[in-house]
């Protein structure tokens, strides 16, 4: 793959697939004052109506680097007003609350068995030509295959309770979006395996066009790859920097082992919400995050979808 050519592959190839954030578009007939453009003004929160959007004849969607600019930019000025930025919401808010759920069913579940399935897309045509972001979001995200893997797993998982949390994140390589589903499931007898998660994997790789099986390689025993089953979860042995809360809210932090009541898969998932690396961009004392992570912000903030969700009966947090 050529990466260096995706720098100026478009964001989205047209304006209606950015769910509205006019900031990310530019002066396309190259007659348009400065003012249109997306940076003018670096204090504002929220992009003003004198954008290229609204007042060029042309308007063209950024490329995916000038959109990691505007994002962070942007992201930066929210947390100087009284909105809560994406960053915020998901440090403070959803990953926590997600450490939450996991405590929670390591207390529900008896026979805990804990399953990691990941979806990914290949970025590039069969040409090497590469998709714009917003498309490969698109597909991903496709309501009818969503439905079909929830109904999927839904069936085969129906002589087990079982509750699942969904995180799209993007590539450290291509800032591709790809999903992680995490599902607890009580199974005290350790009989989940591979073939009772794979018919969903095979909704998407039936369904859409840009999935493939070289890309989802099973393992039978579920220790790799795109389905990975752990029927003795193993736990973190601290926690996280980024969930303070946490360590205020959490009585019963420790197993006899003395760990952390969680497991390594949930903080794993929590580890990987697309706005997170923002605190690390913004933070002196640490190193700038790799462009693509920054990427995979912007790309969330364009983004129609919902990039977390999760099963009803998770507390705190809603499909």
């Amino acid at each position: 793959m050529d990466h260096e050519s995706r720098y100026g592959v478009s964001l989205a190839n047209q304006v209606s697939l950015i769910n509205g954030k006019q900031v990310y578009t530019e002066c396309g007939c190259e007659e348009c004052p400065e003012l249109v453009d997306p940076l003018s003004d670096a204090d504002i929160a929220e992009p003003a109506n004198y954008t290229a959007f609204e007042q060029c004849e042309s308007p063209r969607v950024v490329d995916i680097g000038r959109a990691r600019e505007i994002n962070v930019t942007y992201q930066q000025a929210s947390r100087r007003t009284d909105r809560t930025s994406k960053y915020e919401r998901h440090r403070y808010q959803l990953y926590p609350r997600l450490l939450e759920a996991d405590r929670h069913f390591r207390q529900k579940y008896d026979g805990l068995t804990t399953v990691m399935l990941t979806r990914r897309l290949r970025p590039v045509d069969k040409n090497g030509e590469w998709f714009t972001p917003m498309i490969l979001d698109k597909l991903l995200h496709n309501n009818i295959v969503m439905r079909c893997i929830r109904e999927c797993l839904g069936y085969h998982l129906r002589e087990y309770d079982f509750e699942y949390v969904r995180v799209t994140a993007t590539t450290k390589s291509a800032a591709t979006p790809h999903e992680h589903r995490f599902i607890w499931i009580d199974d005290p007898g350790d009989e989940i395996t591979v073939e009772d998660v794979s018919p969903a994997l095979n909704k998407h790789l039936n369904y859409i066009p840009c999935a493939h099986e070289r890309h989802h390689e099973l393992d039978p025993a579920g220790d790799d790859g795109p389905i990975r089953i752990q029927h003795d979860p193993s736990l973190v042995d601290e926690v996280p920097e980024k969930a303070e809360s946490v360590k205020l809210n959490c009585k019963k932090r420790y197993d006899t082992d003395g760990r952390i009541r969680n497991t390594r898969g949930a903080q794993y998932i929590a580890s990987q919400l697309a706005h997170l690396p923002l605190g690390d961009k913004w933070d002196a004392d640490k190193n700038d995050p790799q462009d693509t992570l920054l990427e995979g912000s912007a790309i969330a903030w364009a983004s129609p979808n919902r990039w977390f969700g999760a099963s009803h009966g998770v507390p705190s947090l809603r499909d």
